[in-house]
């Protein structure tokens, strides 16, 4: 499945970025990356589990 996105970078504040993100769906505006991070994967059906992209570094190694 496709997805485009339009990410718009308003301000940096607190080290952090605000903006909006936009898609088929509207504008939702975002205060900071890890906003702009879990909006983006539940808008591609992520929202309850770890995305396959950062499963590698959050899985628990061995012992």
């Amino acid at each position: 499945m496709e997805h485009t996105f339009e990410i718009t970078i308003t301000a940096q504040d607190n080290l952090t970025w605000q903006g909006t993100l936009k898609t088929v769906q509207g504008v939702v505006p975002f205060r900071s990356e890890m906003e702009l991070l879990m909006e983006l994967s539940r808008m591609m059906g992520y929202a309850n589990e770890v995305h396959p992209v950062f499963a590698a570094s959050t899985t628990p190694k061995p012992e």
